[in-house]
C-alpha cells in the first residue's frame, strides 16, 4: 500500500506565497507613484496587520492539503473519519470489553458471598490504579472454600490477570479471611484501535463476498467481540467442516466463553445430549442420554456430532447410541455434551460444521549477533546509544502479527532487525531461531511468540 507521503500535500502553500498573492492583490491597478499605494514592506502597519491573516490562510491550507484527501481514503483516515468510512459499509468499531474469570475464598463455613462483592490486586504504582473485579453470582462457603464467578468492574485488557494477583478482599463480610484467582481472567479487551479496525475495513471493501466461502468467515470472526486474528481451515475433517483458529487482539489465546460464544453465532446447535459414560475416543459406539433430535444416518450418507468438542462421524443410531463411530481423539468424560449443527441456524451456511478452537502458544527464542553504527551499541558500549530495547521490540512486532499457524520467516526477522536505526549490519547466519537459521514452522494448532531475544 503506498504511504500517505507518497501523494501528500496534495498542493503547497506557503506564508510566503501567500503573503505574496494578498500584497498583489491589495495594489492591483494601483499606480506605484499615487498616493493610494499600500506600504506592503515588512514590519510596516500594512503588513502587521495582515501577517495574522496570512499565517492562519497558511495553517487552512495545510488541512486542506493534507488532513482533509487523508481522511477521504479508508487506508489513511483515523478516529471518527475512520468511523465513518466503517459505517458506510456495515463495519462497526469494536468496543472495549470486561474481562472475567472465578474467585476462590476461604474462610467460615456457611460465610455467604453476596453478588457484587469485591475483590482486586494489590496497587503496584502510586499513578495506576488497582484492578477490581465483582462477583456476579452469590455463593456459599463449604469446607473453608469457594468458587464464584467474576467479572471486571471497567472494560479494558489491563484487567486481564495472572493466576494468583486477585488477593485483595475490597468489601467481604465477615467470616472471609482470603481471595485468589486459581486461573488467569482473560477477556478484556481496549477499543479497538485504528489500525486493527483500518485493516477490517480493508479486508471488507477487498475480499470476495460468498455465501460462506473463507473470506466471510474470517470476517465473521474478526468482528466478534476479543478476537484479534483467525485462521480459516477448510475442509478441517472433510467436506462440510470448517475450523477457525482464533487469538484475542494482543494474539495470545482466548478464553472459552469466545470460542463458544463466536461457535453459537456461526453454526449453533440443532440437537444436544450429554454422553452417559466416559469414552475412549475413536470409539465404534458411544451411548447418550437420548439420540433424539439427532439426524438419522441414512444410506451413503454418515452424519456428524461433536463429542464435546471432538467431531465424530456415525452411520447408524438408536434411541441412546451413536454406532459406527470414527474420529475424534482422548478420554472424554461422563455428562460430556455431545452436539449437532450444520442446519444453517446462524450465520454460516447449510451443511457446514463448524469448529472454533484457541491455539496454544509456540515460544520462539532469537539470538543474533548485530554489527553497529558508530556510536549505537546494544548498551554494553559506555557513551553510546543503547538500540537493544528497540531491536527487541521489532522482532516482538513482526512475530506478535503471525495468526494461528503462522510461520516465522527468517529472512523477515533479519529485516526486522537491519531496519532499526543504528544496525549497521547483520548476518544471515548469525540470526538464529530456536537454534537454527532457518524458518520456523508452525502448525495451525499454535500461535508463535517471541521468547528470550539475546543481542550480542
Amino acid at each position: 500500500m503506498a504511504s500517505l507521503l507518497d501523494f501528500l500535500p496534495l498542493f503547497r502553500e506557503t506564508a510566503l506565497t501567500i503573503r505574496g498573492r494578498i500584497d498583489a492583490d491589495a495594489n492591483a491597478g494601483v499606480d506605484p507613484t499615487s498616493d493610494d499605494y499600500i506600504d506592503t514592506t515588512e514590519g510596516g502597519f500594512y503588513w502587521d496587520l495582515t501577517q495574522v491573516v496570512v499565517l492562519e490562510v497558511e495553517r487552512l491550507m495545510d488541512m486542506l492539503a493534507t488532513e482533509v484527501p487523508a481522511a477521504a481514503f479508508p487506508q489513511y483516515a483515523w478516529g471518527d473519519y475512520l468511523d465513518d468510512h466503517g459505517e458506510t459499509i456495515g463495519v462497526a468499531r469494536k468496543n472495549a470489553a470486561k474481562a472475567s474469570g472465578e474467585a476462590t475464598f476461604t474462610g467460615t463455613d456457611d460465610t455467604i458471598i453476596p453478588v457484587g462483592t469485591r475483590v482486586g490486586n494489590p496497587q503496584t504504582a502510586p499513578d495506576e490504579d488497582p484492578v477490581e473485579f465483582v462477583t456476579m453470582v452469590g455463593a456459599i462457603i463449604s469446607g473453608g472454600v469457594v468458587t464464584v464467578g467474576i467479572e471486571a468492574d471497567a472494560p479494558g485488557s489491563r484487567f486481564n490477570v495472572a493466576i494468583g494477583t486477585i488477593t485483595e478482599l475490597l468489601n467481604a463480610p465477615a467470616g472471609v479471611t482470603s481471595v485468589t484467582n486459581t486461573a488467569a481472567t482473560s477477556g478484556g479487551t481496549d477499543v479497538e484501535p485504528d489500525d486493527v479496525y483500518r485493516d477490517r475495513i480493508l479486508l471488507e471493501l477487498s475480499s470476495p463476498q460468498g455465501a460462506g466461502n473463507a473470506a466471510d468467515y474470517e470476517r465473521w470472526a474478526l468482528v466478534y467481540a476479543g478476537i484479534g486474528f483467525c485462521t480459516v481451515e477448510p475442509l478441517w475433517d472433510g467436506p462440510g467442516t470448517v475450523r477457525l483458529m482464533i487469538t484475542d487482539p494482543a494474539n495470545v489465546p482466548v478464553s472459552g466463553s469466545v470460542t463458544s460464544g463466536l461457535k453459537t453465532q456461526l453454526d449453533p446447535a440443532s440437537a444436544t445430549s450429554q454422553l452417559d459414560g466416559a469414552v475412549t475416543l475413536p470409539e465404534a459406539t458411544i451411548t447418550v442420554d437420548s439420540t433424539a433430535g439427532f439426524r438419522a444416518a441414512t444410506g451413503p450418507s454418515p452424519q456428524k456430532i461433536f463429542v464435546g468438542d471432538q467431531p465424530v462421524t456415525y452411520e447408524g443410531s438408536t434411541a441412546t447410541t451413536f454406532t459406527d463411530c470414527t474420529g475424534g481423539t482422548g478420554v472424554i468424560a461422563d455428562n460430556t455434551a455431545v452436539t449437532q449443527s450444520g442446519e444453517g441456524l446462524g450465520l454460516a451456511p447449510i451443511g457446514a460444521n463448524v469448529w472454533v478452537a484457541t491455539p496454544s502458544v509456540l515460544t520462539i527464542t532469537v539470538d543474533a549477533d548485530v554489527r553497529y553504527d558508530t556510536g549505537y551499541s546494544d548498551g554494553s558500549v559506555v557513551g553510546t546509544v543503547n538500540v537493544a530495547p528497540e531491536i527487541e521490540a521489532a522482532i516482538t512486532s513482526y512475530i506478535k502479527k503471525l495468526g494461528p499457524g503462522g510461520d516465522v520467516i527468517h529472512t523477515k526477522v533479519v529485516a526486522a532487525i537491519v531496519d532499526v536505526q543504528g544496525v549497521e549490519d547483520v548476518s544471515l547466519a548469525t540470526v538464529l531461531l530456536d537454534g537454527a537459521a532457518s524458518n520456523i514452522s508452525v502448525d495451525g494448532d499454535r500461535v508463535p511468540t517471541a521468547g528470550t531475544i539475546t543481542l550480542t
